[in-house]
């Protein structure tokens, strides 16, 4: 099982507060509660951007955006094509459940 420590949630150039804040996520359950989040509505919503499944979850795209590569790293999720998002109506990497 991975860890904050595995690869950390911030910066060695982030504040302390953000190392602060990522260590809580994790103590607190919080860091696993939002990738299972996210990993249960990417099988729902799979092929979506990171903000299309911000909206689907109708949370917070940074959320997703986070959780995602975390996803990636644990080989449960992967990058897929890149395409205009419905939401932001840029290009953005599409994601998909493993």
């Amino acid at each position: 099982m991975k860890t904050l420590f595995d690869k950390p949630l911030y910066r060695n150039t982030d504040p302390e507060t953000s190392r602060m804040a990522a260590e809580g996520m994790v103590v607190a359950g919080e860091w696993q509660r939002q990738k299972d989040m996210v990993y249960e509505n990417l099988k729902r919503f799979n092929g979506s951007t990171s903000a299309e499944l911000a909206s689907f979850m109708n949370t917070d795209r940074y959320i997703t955006a986070r959780r995602l590569p975390d996803l990636q790293r644990e080989e449960k999720a992967v990058k897929g094509h890149i395409r205009l998002c419905n939401i932001t109506g840029r290009a953005c990497v599409t994601w998909w459940f493993k």
